[in-house]
């Protein structure tokens, strides 16, 4: 059995069993219901991220440096990475985040492979 936390938009958020079927619906149902309190699902699911990292004695130990936080995606943790900013955040790029929040001596930009196709007639250069 593997126990993870995440953070998706996909309303399952905290530390759950994922064999345990009932667990992950209850996780989801939480998450909807920020989302019925006025918040976005994935703003709910970022703040229930924080509660729940706030709560762990592993991160009130180091403050999240010794974390390690995925966030690929441009806009992922748009509103939790100014929280967990201590932590090492995997991204795709420094673009939307700011000098204060991440940086190479911390951070990691994680190289990725460009999925989207190409518009018809464009010519890819091969870098060398």
């Amino acid at each position: 059995m593997a126990a993870v936390a995440a953070a998706t938009c996909d309303d399952t958020v905290g530390e759950c069993d994922l064999d345990d079927e009932e667990e992950v619906e209850e996780m989801a149902l939480m998450g909807a219901a920020g989302a019925a309190a006025g918040e976005t699902g994935c703003r709910t699911l970022q703040r229930r991220l924080l509660d729940y990292l706030a709560a762990r004695p592993e991160w009130r130990r180091s403050g999240g440096r010794d974390h390690v936080v995925l966030a690929h995606h441009p806009n992922g943790m748009l509103d939790a990475r100014y929280k967990l900013w201590p932590c090492v955040f995997v991204l795709c790029d420094f673009g939307r985040y700011p000098p204060s929040v991440v940086g190479l001596d911390k951070d990691v930009i994680a190289p990725y492979r460009h999925v989207v196709p190409n518009f018809a007639g464009q010519r890819l250069r091969r870098l060398r």
